[in-house]
């Protein structure tokens, strides 16, 4: 009876190891098995995944697992037990088939199940170092009595990059020439430098205008309350930093004690006026001073003198300033479809224009702006600002104004 007890409780244990062990097949993996990883990619604005590289990292072993997605928003790859550190990094196509590039937060993924089922949200990486325009209001404004309204102006630049920047001792400066107009002035110096009719810088001292990463600063041609009974324009008594005019005798603009201005380096203007063109016919740009440069040196290095034949075969001759194409962080075009003639920027800074009149007469074009297109947001859920050096793609003509109902930063 005994060895008969002896032989059942056995039987039982053994049967209990067996059915613990099915059990824990069913559950888990052993260490020396594969499961298999399923992927759903996520990302707004994009049309397409045109290849991700999919890493993996097995944080006790550092197992390294490199793997392509190519083509699609799904993706599967079969992988250890283990506890991993996944991120993934590619490329996307936009719907007018640019391409941008994409990314993902690292993400920790733990691999016990046969089937592991996940979604990873991609974000449109960084393009820029600095500052770049985001919006350029120039066309002006009409009342309601159709009479024209030449201010409300202002530009909108936008940290584009993922570091606090500081707006101090930025320059904007307007070309000189048209792009409406070639006159094949001599020397052609567009391939170095950029030849400037006005050039203002923002005050400070380095650090006392710091901008977060995603936001954004105005500089108004007036700080002062566009927006009137009569008038259709945007609130820009909260600018950054304003440009009124203050010495002409026959135009003094109201100077906004709470908004500071800007120092007018250079003007061809008298009562050192910065005129933006209300038809939009020419270039700017965004600059900073290298190390050992600064307004003083500038102005006693970079004169620049320019001349041309009339069609009457006269010569015209012209003093102006030039900046260092090295200089220039950003840069757009600006023109009318049916007179463009050329480009007032080195390729290499922009390669295209953009506008809000189709014609040189075109009364459409009051209250219109040019604003940057958007990518889609970054890793923190900021707008990405599309910036490939050529303003026919980058920005979209014709737009509304960002700030119609006034400045608001997020």
């Amino acid at each position: 009876m005994r060895l008969k007890h002896i032989f059942l409780y056995g039987l039982m244990m053994t049967m209990s190891l067996l059915m613990s062990s099915c059990l824990t097949d069913d559950n888990a993996l052993g260490s020396n098995q594969n499961s298999t990883v399923s992927m759903a990619f996520k990302v707004e604005g994009i049309k397409e995944i045109k290849e991700l590289e999919v890493e993996f990292v097995e944080v006790n072993t550092g197992l390294r697992i490199v793997e392509k997605a190519v083509g699609s928003l799904y993706f599967s790859v079969a992988l250890p037990v283990g506890a991993y550190r996944m991120s993934a990094e590619g490329i996307g196509v936009l719907e007018d088939k640019e391409e941008v590039g994409l990314g993902s937060k690292s993400e920790m993924l733990d691999v016990t199940d046969q089937i592991v089922n996940m979604t990873i949200n991609l974000f449109v990486k960084q393009l820029n170092d600095d500052f770049i325009f985001e919006e350029i209001f120039f066309a002006g404004l009409q009342t309601t009595e159709l009479k024209a309204y030449q201010t409300g102006k202002y530009f909108k630049l936008v940290n584009n990059t993922d570091r606090v920047l500081y707006a101090d001792g930025l320059l904007i400066a307007q070309s000189e020439f048209l792009t409406t107009r070639d006159n094949k002035e001599t020397p052609d110096v567009l391939n170095e430098a950029f030849v400037l009719q006005s050039v203002m810088m923002l005050p400070g001292n380095g650090t006392q205008y710091p901008v977060e990463p995603g936001d954004f600063i105005v500089i108004a041609d007036n700080a002062q309350n566009h927006n009137l009974a009569n008038v259709p324009g945007a609130d820009l008594s909260n600018a950054d930093f304003e440009f009124p005019i203050t010495e002409n005798p026959k135009n003094v603009q109201p100077d906004n004690p709470n908004v500071p201005n800007v120092m007018m380096i250079y003007t061809k203007l008298n009562f050192s006026m910065f005129a933006m063109h209300d038809r939009g016919q020419t270039g700017y740009i965004v600059a900073r001073f290298p190390e050992g440069e600064n307004a003083d040196t500038w102005l006693a290095n970079y004169k620049f003198d320019y001349s041309y034949l009339t069609a009457a075969g006269k010569e015209q001759k012209f003093s102006r300033y030039k900046m260092p194409n090295t200089w220039v962080i950003d840069a757009v075009n600006g023109s009318i479809p049916d007179k463009f003639e050329r480009l007032v920027t080195a390729p290499s800074l922009d390669s295209g224009y953009s506008y809000c009149a189709t014609s040189e007469s075109d009364k459409a074009r009051y209250g219109k702006t040019i604003r940057r297109k958007v990518l889609g947001p970054n890793e923190q859920g900021r707008n990405v600002y599309k910036d490939t050096n050529n303003s026919s793609v980058d920005f979209v003509p014709q737009s509304e104004m960002s700030l119609k109902d006034g400045i608001h930063h997020k």
